[in-house]
C-alpha cells in the first residue's frame, strides 16, 4: 500500500511454527470482523486458507486426506447446512 513500507525478515523453524498457528488465530478473528462486508470477508477467508495450506504443507498432512475427514465427519455428524448446532453432550451414565 503507498506510504508503508513491510518490514520482513526469515523465521527459524521453530519460531515459524509458533508464528503461523498464533496468524491462523489473528486471520480468524479478522474473518469475524469482517462478517458484514462480503468483498472484505472474502479476502480474509482467502487469507485464512493460504495460512491453513501453510500449516498442511509445514506438517507434512495430505490435503485430500484432510478433505476426506472433513467428508466422514460431515456424514457422521451433519454440516452447517441446516443451521443446526451442537449446544452440548451429555455423558452416559
Amino acid at each position: 500500500e503507498q506510504g508503508r513500507t513491510p518490514n520482513l525478515i526469515t523465521l527459524d523453524d521453530t519460531t515459524f511454527q509458533k508464528e503461523i498457528f498464533n496468524k491462523l488465530v489473528d486471520e480468524a478473528k479478522e474473518v469475524v470482523e469482517a462478517q458484514n462486508d462480503s468483498d472484505h470477508l472474502a479476502e480474509e477467508i482467502a487469507d485464512v486458507y493460504e495460512v491453513l495450506e501453510s500449516i498442511i504443507k509445514l506438517k507434512n498432512l495430505d490435503p485430500n486426506q484432510i478433505k476426506q475427514i472433513q467428508i466422514n465427519k460431515r456424514v457422521q455428524w451433519g454440516s452447517f447446512d441446516k443451521k443446526i448446532w451442537l449446544e452440548s453432550v451429555t455423558e452416559k451414565e
